[in-house]
């Protein structure tokens, strides 16, 4: 999962800086719990 979460964090870091990829992150966690993590990461990418 912390590879998941840190290619969250680069993109975001690139495309819209850290409180982005900060609230990317809490929704990456947030996901994680609820089985959803993937949807998420497809979004990302």
């Amino acid at each position: 999962m912390k590879s998941l979460t840190d290619e969250i964090v680069n993109a975001e870091l690139l495309r819209n800086g850290v409180s982005r990829a900060v609230e990317q992150v809490v929704k990456c966690y947030q996901g994680c719990n609820s089985g959803e993590y993937i949807n998420t990461g497809m979004l990302i990418a």
